[in-house]
């Protein structure tokens, strides 16, 4: 899930600095912290859905050699 939110996070900071450079009269109304924790909220929860079928296809095994792995099924 962490990848997931840190690719979201990125794309999010990249949109912001976009509107920020390229509008930056519009983009002062609606760059507030409500909005950041909005954002963030909507990160969080976006990476949570799209990584939900990765976490049920993958099974914790025990492999040959006695070490433990995730593997996806």
């Amino acid at each position: 899930m962490s990848v997931g939110v840190s690719s979201l996070t990125l794309v999010t900071i990249s949109l912001e600095r976009y509107f920020a450079i390229c509008r930056p009269l519009r983009s002062r109304r609606w760059q507030t912290v409500s909005h950041s924790y909005r954002m963030l909220g909507t990160v969080w929860t976006c990476a949570f859905i799209v990584m939900i079928p990765v976490a049920i296809n993958q099974r914790y095994r025990l492999l040959v050699s006695g070490a433990h792995k995730c593997i996806e099924v």
